[in-house]
């Protein structure tokens, strides 16, 4: 019997409640089919070791490469039980056994321990899987690298145990630090941060907001009800793969400009009013300024003061350049400053 088709026939066995009756039946009926499914030769007790006792305790299942040398536990529960102090007596076998995988199951639900990482029982959880789930391919791909008799043998298991135990403490540490990290942009007003939320904007209705507004949204977010807990939350899938997600609605691609020279040097930025404001100084900020563009370009020390929301500093800091304008505007604004000071360019607005 193939790997889907034992997968699919628990998934129906537990839809109707066939292995509700004590923990004996989810071994016999679940956790044993499925270890035949992944490779193991469960006749072999000496590969797969029922009732291994260790420290006074028996785990119900060890998995044995070589044989008799246990390097996988398995603890089951009866469904629905798996929350009630299993972790605690799990990692205790593991701490006198030295095994470098751990498994606790109630049949439907399979979590997957790094037992040598560091934090609670919660912080060295893996990875956790629903046989319930209809994704039986997604389940496939989860139980071949964690707990196929291969993978075991090869060493592959045990990598990406560690791999993945290593990426979620990554996450976890980087969560820490997200907030502090989205204080700092907006208190300081980032530049890009703001460039690139007024121009998906003005992409999405077609109007463009203030960098005033922009700027009161952002520190707006900051009370948003998001819990320390959501942040550092464990994934309840693989971390290392990226699971099909249900499809984010679409929306149109962000405007970009791109300036060609001459000599066929692009300039093109993440932004448009970088691009605008490089494409100008290119141009020479003096020269453009002497065009009167109306108050496209202001000198800093006697026009509008820099702090102007329409306004962004050029790299010299002496004179502040209008960006608000919309993609468009800053093509045409662009072409008319090329067509005037006789630049050999070409001006496009591209999609991301």
């Amino acid at each position: 019997m193939s790997l889907q088709t034992t997968i699919d026939e628990i998934r129906n066995g537990l839809e109707q409640r066939r292995f509700n009756e004590n923990e004996m039946s989810v071994r016999q009926g679940i956790v044993e089919p499925l270890l035949r499914g992944l490779g193991w030769p469960t006749q072999d007790t000496r590969i797969v070791y029922p009732e291994y006792s260790i420290a006074g305790g028996r785990v119900d299942y060890a998995l044995c490469h070589p044989p008799l040398e246990p390097i996988a536990l398995i603890e089951v529960k009866s469904i629905g039980k798996i929350d009630e102090g299993a972790e605690q007596q799990l990692f205790s076998y593991a701490f006198h056994q030295g095994v470098p995988i751990l498994v606790l199951t109630d049949g439907q639900q399979w979590c997957f321990f790094y037992p040598a990482g560091r934090g609670d029982y919660g912080k060295r959880r893996v990875c956790v899987l629903n046989l319930s789930d209809s994704d039986s391919a997604k389940n496939i791909s989860l139980l071949q690298r964690y707990l196929s008799y291969a993978s075991i043998r090869n060493g592959d298991a045990f990598r990406s145990i560690e791999d993945g135990y290593r990426l979620l403490s990554s996450q976890r540490e980087a969560a820490k630090h997200l907030p502090e990290t989205w204080r700092g942009l907006v208190e300081g007003a980032d530049e890009l941060l703001i460039d690139l939320v007024a121009e998906a904007t003005e992409d999405s209705c077609g109007h463009k907001p203030s960098k005033e507004q922009i700027l009161a949204f952002l520190k707006n977010l900051e009370s948003a009800p998001v819990s320390r807990e959501d942040l550092l939350s464990t994934p309840t899938q693989d971390p290392s793969r990226h699971p099909n997600k249900p499809a984010k609605p679409k929306r149109r691609a962000s405007k970009l400009l791109r300036v060609t020279l001459e000599d066929g040097t692009a300039i093109e930025h993440k932004t448009q009013s970088a691009t605008f404001i490089e494409a100008i100084e290119k141009a020479g900020v003096e020269q453009v300024h002497a065009l009167n563009l109306k108050g496209l370009v202001k000198r800093k020390n006697r026009d509008e003061p820099p702090e102007s929301p329409d306004y962004t500093s050029d790299s010299s800091g002496f004179y502040s350049i209008r960006t608000v304008d919309g993609a468009e505007n800053k093509k045409r604004i662009l072409e008319k400053i090329g067509e005037q000071l006789v630049l050999q360019w070409n001006v496009e607005i591209i999609g991301k």
